[in-house]
């Protein structure tokens, strides 16, 4: 659909060469950036409403406002977003087309890539992860050199986080949004925040951190009721009963699907009641009702048929192709499980997949297809042991953000009130005793203060604080584990040292915040490389290394070149531009013998040193080890 399309869908009014149609009438008073910002607080009650308030806006724009007009489109692609996401899509490409192209003073520019941002995010929603992800990065590059762009900068910021948190990767996912809502805190934009506050929420109720999900949805919920915003509150009710659902509190969860399910019917939130029936037909599955969850999951598929969700679509087939298992109709959930098969895999979204291959095993050990099931079930437990690194990793990394838990602010105060009575004594007490009450109020604070510090080292001392990666402790642990496995099995275990080219000179030219960044960006890219079930991590300074079960030499020699040729592949962006990088790798395999994690580690580095030897940006392979 092209740009005059989608104003005839909207009724807008065309902007061209950085003007729009005449005023109706001098009469009326032009609209003003509160009419905006009174408009998006009424989308918290009627989004409909909302959007008719914004046309009209638009409508009586005076001539030269193209950045209100620019907020007046944002505005309608966040509620759009919701329940059209297409629509959403096109009328941010259209916008931003015009409005982008001659050069413009700050304040529009601010509002055409906030737009950019919410397009950008709702294509990613829509299934161009690469194009998304593409634009996304664009406006961060743009914004990160201009103090004035920040804002738009953050927006962006907030939906990369949100398609990380929902891809499955956690660890950046949770860096983005914690620092786009430290950002938006900042700079005291309200309801942007609010819309932070809610990803996170989710985000953490992904990790499995359900305690700090609901400390931040609770308020959230009871803000939008007292101020009679019954849109939002259908949504953050639909995020209490996921919180619900997480923790197995199967009743509680149904009963927060089935209140949002009605908030969502009175709006006509088509989406909304969608996705409220897939939670309600998850919780009765859960409940042992599996006949009861058929009807509302494939009142799900019938809400989603015209594509305007598709990932949701792919998780209420998986769903209905459970169900099927359940109800005992092995041909059909396997049919439906086919269908979806190819669609899924592109995704790569990994908590889809594990349960696509869950529903997949149950099928296939209905049948008999004992070898299917094992394998499916092999992958999707490879994809869960990586959600649960990612969560024990981001759960650490909480620690030293800004977001203190409930229990923290209860300790403090209980030491507060302590340190109080403590203080009442002195007045009223012999010297001696007042002493001995002093000294053991420190020694309760300084046991309590020990227990802290044990807890947080206990928690970090497993992960790399620059990168997010196992550290080098971890890693070794993970490869004796490893290698225990494969003497059991007879199964090969590889390993990859990876090592950055000249990363000294990248410190001495550019500081050692880009070397930072760098080490940064290759931890993304080396991740990504792998497979499932692989595991990387950094044995310090800009040596990394990967751990390869059932991996052949062959195979482990593969896989390091995919490494190798993504990193020279993509520079890495830097705030005084982009810089080329390439890594030497060396690779060896274990055969099962009694061979150390030592041994096999000095063959890795030895190989290391080779392809550093002949030339760099390459890939050597040790030979097999002395008998």
């Amino acid at each position: 659909m092209g740009f005059r399309a989608v104003t005839a869908a909207l009724g807008l009014v065309i902007v061209t060469a950085g003007t729009v149609s005449p005023a109706p009438a001098a009469a009326q008073a032009a609209p003003s950036h509160a009419q905006v910002h009174a408009a998006r607080l009424l989308a918290g009650r009627d989004p409909r409403a909302a959007l008719s308030k914004l046309q009209e806006i638009k409508r009586r724009e005076p001539g030269d406002a193209l950045a209100l007009r620019l907020q007046a489109d944002e505005a309608q692609c966040r509620i759009l977003s919701d329940s059209d996401p297409k629509l959403a899509r096109q009328l941010a490409e259209a916008a931003a087309a015009v409005a982008l192209p001659a050069p413009v003073d700050a304040g529009v520019r601010v509002a055409a890539m906030r737009l950019a941002a919410c397009g950008a995010g709702v294509l990613l929603d829509l299934g161009g992860a690469e194009q998304g992800g593409r634009e996304l990065d664009q406006l961060l590059e743009q914004a990160g050199g201009d103090p004035a762009l920040g804002e738009a900068g953050v927006m962006a910021l907030l939906e990369r986080g949100l398609h990380r948190s929902r891809a499955g990767e956690l660890v950046t996912g949770q860096a983005d949004l914690l620092r786009a809502c430290t950002e938006l805190q900042a700079r005291a934009l309200a309801l942007d925040l609010e819309l932070c506050h809610s990803h996170l929420a989710n985000h953490y109720k992904r990790m499995g951190d359900t305690d700090e999900a609901l400390r931040l949805l609770e308020p959230l919920l009871q803000a939008a009721r007292a101020r009679g915003a019954h849109a939002d509150a259908g949504v953050y009710l639909h995020g209490l009963a996921q919180i619900r659902f997480t923790r197995q509190e199967w009743d509680l969860a149904l009963a927060n699907f089935e209140a949002s399910r009605a908030v969502a019917h009175d709006a006509g939130d088509t989406i909304g009641l969608a996705y409220a029936e897939f939670g309600a037909a998850h919780a009765l599955l859960r409940k042992g009702r599996a006949a009861d969850a058929m009807p509302r999951a494939q009142h799900a598929a019938a809400l989603l048929a015209d594509g305007n969700d598709p990932q949701q679509s792919l998780r209420i087939a998986v769903l209905i192709a459970t169900l099927h298992n359940e109800l005992k109709q092995t041909t059909q959930a396997l049919t439906q499980l086919r269908a979806v098969a190819t669609t899924v895999q592109a995704r790569g979204d990994e908590p889809l997949l594990a349960d696509w291959h869950r529903a997949h095993a149950q099928a296939q050990s209905q049948t008999g297809g004992w070898r299917e099931a094992y394998e499916s079930l092999k992958a999707a437990e490879a994809y869960l042991q990586r959600e649960q690194a990612q969560q024990l990793s981001q759960q650490s990394a909480r620690l030293r953000m800004q977001f203190n838990r409930t229990q923290d602010l209860a300790e403090l105060q209980a030491l507060r009130t302590l340190d109080a009575q403590r203080t009442q004594l002195l007045h009223t007490q012999a010297l001696a005793l007042a002493l001995f009450v002093a000294l053991l109020g420190a020694a309760v604070w300084f046991g309590v203060q020990k227990r802290h510090e044990a807890r947080r080292l206990g928690t970090l001392a497993m992960g790399d604080e620059l990168t997010g990666l196992l550290n080098r402790r971890a890693l070794l642990q993970r490869l004796d584990a490893e290698l225990q496995r494969a003497r059991r099995n007879r199964h090969p275990v590889s390993v990859l040292m990876v090592d950055a080219d000249h990363f000294k000179s990248i410190n001495d030219t550019h500081g050692h915040a880009a070397g930072d960044q760098v080490l940064r960006h290759l931890a993304a890219l080396l991740t990504k490389a792998l497979r499932a079930g692989d595991w990387v991590g950094r044995l310090g300074g800009e040596e990394f290394l990967a751990v390869l079960p059932d991996a052949s030499l062959d195979h482990t020699r593969s896989i390091a070149e995919r490494m190798r040729e993504a990193v020279a592949a993509s520079p890495c962006p830097t705030p005084r531009g982009a810089l080329a990088l390439t890594v030497s790798i060396g690779a060896a395999s274990h055969r099962g013998d009694g061979e150390s994690s030592e041994a096999l580690l000095q063959r890795a580095d030895g190989a290391l040193y080779a392809a550093k030897s002949q030339g760099r940006n390459r890939v050597c392979v040790a030979g097999p080890q002395a008998a």
